[in-house]
């Protein structure tokens, strides 16, 4: 077996995957349709599914809560690496705060802290307020830019 080949969980064919961004799972699109189909069942079960989760969504306010909680630390987790736990680890490690105010709030209406990354490495640097975050990603990172915003500020003051 070449050492960068893979095997197809669906029809249990060699293949090597092609480059790019996400990882290769299946040999092709028809193993990726057969493996959706087996995971999610026919498209009159699918519909009957949705209905009663979207049924359970409108009358049912702890399950909405938990599923958007849940969500929430999915997109955590899959675009900053982040667990609850380290997350948590993270914030306390800050002192409750925002990184940059030291704010104890999040934002005016109390949602959760904003995950401030390095766009160009993805590393994670640390936890801000929404108003904070928000600078940054105006100033696009940009350490001059942000420098000569606060020297203008404390000349016109």
């Amino acid at each position: 077996m070449n050492p960068q080949a893979l095997s197809c969980p669906v029809c249990n064919g060699e293949f090597t995957p092609r480059r790019g961004g996400q990882q290769q799972v299946y040999c092709g699109p028809p193993c990726r349709s057969r493996a959706n189909y087996l995971r999610n069942g026919t498209p009159a079960a699918r519909g009957s599914r949705s209905a009663y989760f979207g049924q359970r969504w409108r009358k049912d306010p702890d399950f909405r809560q938990k599923r958007l909680e849940a969500s929430r630390w999915q997109h955590i987790k899959r675009k900053y690496g982040l667990d609850p736990e380290s997350y948590r680890f993270l914030l306390a490690s800050q002192g409750n705060c925002c990184a940059i105010c030291g704010t104890n709030s999040p934002d005016d209406v109390g949602l959760e802290w904003n995950v401030d990354h390095d766009h160009a490495t993805g590393k994670v640097r640390g936890l801000l307020c929404r108003r904070r975050n928000g600078g940054l990603g105006w100033f696009k990172d940009n350490p001059t830019a942000l420098r000569a915003a606060a020297n203008y500020v404390e000349r016109n003051r």
